[in-house]
Order: C-alpha cells, then structure tokens, then sequence
C-alpha cells in the first residue's frame, strides 16, 4: 500500500475543492486552464477521476484523468508550489495506477508541452514511453505536444 508524509491524505475531489483546485490550475498553468464551472463539471461525469492531495484539510495537489472502457487518460496533474518535492505528483499518478489495476484499465496515455523536461523526466520515471508527437497542439505560446503512454496490464484490452 502507498504511504504518504505524515498529515498528507488522499481522497476523491468533492464539490468542497473544486474553488482549490481551480486555484491550484492558476498556479500551476499558463494556458489550458480550466473554469470553476469545467472542474465542477468532473464530478458529474462518470468517466473522470480527480483524486486531491489534502495536508490537513487543504487541497495541495490533484490529478484528473477519465476512464474510457479500458484505457485511461490523464488530462492534468498539479502541485502547489509549496509542497512540491514531497512525492506528491508520485504518489498520485501511482494511486490512479492501483484504481486502474481494479477497474482493468490498460494503458494510460497524456500529452506533456515538448519543451517541459522537468515533467517529460517525471513521466519517464513512472514507467511511460513517448509514443507520438502532436504538432501545435499547445497555445500560449504555440507548441508541440509529446503523445506519452503506460501499460498498467497487459492484455486487459487485447
């Protein structure tokens, strides 16, 4: 079982964070970011997964991602600058990886700015190989998207 520090928790985002998760999206992004309205949205949608990082009962980090049949997605994943080096983007992306194991998900797929070495190197860590390359498919400023992906279990969607 995954730990976390100590006054650190994990839970399924509820309509009480989606005001700190949309904080956590101005911190943490230039472009691509969500509304209010788009992150209260996912808890509405039974393809999605948010999970949030609470130390104490501040949310400090988060990830969403969607479940479609038996692949997975991860659309973004977040750290308040304060808690980074934590483990916490780590301890996310494995505790989606153990939710994916029960609910037989594949493969996870995402796309990471060309130019983002630091979370290019994260996602490597994690076990993802880069799969394809998405021209312009950033904005604010323009740029290319790396397609990266994760086997979870092989010959789940096979």
């Amino acid at each position: 079982m995954l730990e976390l520090p100590n006054h650190f928790s994990l839970t399924d985002m509820t309509l009480e964070h989606v005001e700190a998760v949309h904080e956590i999206f101005e911190e943490c992004f230039t472009a691509e970011r969500w509304s209010r309205k788009s992150i209260r949205e996912e808890l509405d949608n039974p393809l999605a997964v948010t999970l949030v990082v609470l130390h104490h009962r501040l949310v400090v980090a988060f990830l969403n991602g969607r479940h479609i049949c038996q692949e997975g997605d991860i659309n973004q994943i977040a750290v308040k600058k304060e808690y980074r080096r934590h483990g916490l983007a780590s301890y996310l992306m494995k505790a989606l990886f153990e939710r994916a194991k029960k609910e037989q998900i594949a493969h996870y797929t995402l796309e990471v700015r060309s130019s983002n070495q630091q979370a290019i190197d994260f996602y490597h860590s994690l076990g993802f190989e880069q799969v394809g390359r998405r021209k312009d498919y950033y904005s604010k400023p323009k740029e290319d998207a790396l397609l990266y992906r994760k086997i979870i279990q092989k010959g789940v969607d096979n």
